[in-house]
C-alpha cells in the first residue's frame, strides 16, 4: 500500500490507529506540521491516503474561534492535499445526531449539533462530502461514538468518574443518559480495517458498538472493579442526547466490522492502566 500520511498521530485514537498499523505492517508517517498550513502538507509528496484525526475537541470561550478554524480549515485542506494527490481520505467525525433519531441511530438520520465542536465536524463532513461529489475522492468518513481506554484525557465520562474513584461520596449526573461506549483498541481497529480496504468511494459509516450503557451502569462498573462502594448522590445537568447508540448493520456490511472488547473488558483495562497494573 502507499504511504499512509496521519495527522494527530500522537493523541489518544492517532496512538491506537499508528500501532495497528505498525501490526500490519502498514507503512506511516505522522504530520508533523500544521494543519490549517496547506504548504505543509506539501511536505509529504509520497502520500496517498491521509488519517486525518486531529482537531480541537475543547471548546471555550478563549479558544472557540481558534477551535472551530483547526477542525474545519484542516479538513478542508486534508481533503483537498488527497485529492491533488490523487489518494483518499479518512477523517475522524463524531456522533452528531438529532435528539429524536432512532436507536440505534443509522447513518441516514439527520444530523444537530448540539455543540459547537459538533457543528465544526458536521461543516468538515460536508466539506469532505462536497470534495467526494466533486472530485471523486474515496475514503470514509468515521462518525465516533463515546471512545474511551487507557491514557484518555479528563473531559469524558469514564476518565472522569475514574479520577473521582476511591471516594466515600460520588455524584453521578445523568445516570440514565445512554451511551454507545466503544474502546479505543476497538474503534483504531475498525479505521484501520477500513483504510486497508482501500474503498474506491467516499463512505460515512457509524463507529460504535450497536450497545447502549447508562452512566449509571459504567460507573458501577468502575466501582466493582476498584472495589470501592461509594454513596452515590444523583443530579441532572444540561444534556442535548439523553440516548446515544449506533446501528453499526453499514460498518458490518461494509467491512465485516464487529466490536471485540466487552464494556467491562474495556474498563478492567483502563483501571489496570491506572493502577500501573496490567500487562
Amino acid at each position: 500500500m502507499a504511504e499512509l500520511l496521519v495527522t494527530g498521530a500522537r493523541g489518544f485514537v492517532g496512538t491506537a490507529i499508528c500501532r495497528i498499523f505498525d501490526d500490519l505492517g502498514m507503512a506511516w508517517r505522522a504530520f508533523a506540521g500544521d494543519v490549517c498550513r496547506y504548504e505543509d502538507f506539501r511536505e509529504y509528496p509520497d502520500a496517498r491516503a491521509i488519517v486525518h484525526l486531529a482537531g480541537r475537541t475543547r471548546f471555550t470561550d478563549e479558544n472557540r474561534f481558534q477551535a472551530f478554524t483547526t477542525n474545519v480549515l484542516g479538513a478542508l485542506n486534508a481533503a483537498r492535499f488527497a485529492c491533488e494527490q490523487g489518494g483518499s481520505l479518512f477523517f475522524a467525525s463524531t456522533c452528531c445526531y438529532a435528539p429524536d433519531a432512532p436507536m440505534p441511530v443509522p447513518e441516514t438520520a439527520p444530523l444537530h449539533p448540539s455543540s459547537a465542536y459538533a457543528r465544526s465536524k458536521i461543516s468538515a463532513e460536508d466539506i469532505i462530502q462536497h470534495f467526494a461529489h466533486e472530485f471523486g475522492l474515496p475514503g470514509c468518513i468515521f462518525r465516533l461514538f463515546n471512545v474511551y481506554g487507557p491514557g484518555q484525557p479528563q473531559g469524558f465520562v469514564v476518565p472522569d468518574y475514574l479520577s473521582r474513584l476511591p471516594s466515600e461520596r460520588l455524584t453521578i449526573f445523568n445516570p440514565d443518559a445512554m451511551r454507545d461506549f466503544i474502546h479505543v483498541d476497538d474503534a483504531a481497529r475498525f479505521m484501520a480495517t477500513a483504510v486497508a480496504a482501500t474503498p474506491t468511494t467516499m463512505h460515512c459509516v457509524n463507529a460504535g458498538t450497536g450497545v447502549g450503557h447508562s452512566v449509571q451502569q459504567v460507573v458501577a462498573m468502575l466501582c466493582a472493579l476498584m472495589d470501592t462502594r461509594p454513596e452515590f448522590e444523583y443530579a441532572l445537568s444540561e444534556v442535548a442526547i439523553m440516548e446515544s447508540v449506533a446501528d453499526i448493520t453499514l460498518a458490518r456490511r461494509l467491512f465485516g466490522w464487529e466490536p471485540s472488547i466487552e464494556l467491562e473488558q474495556g474498563l478492567r483495562r483502563v483501571v489496570e492502566a491506572a493502577q500501573g497494573t496490567g500487562g
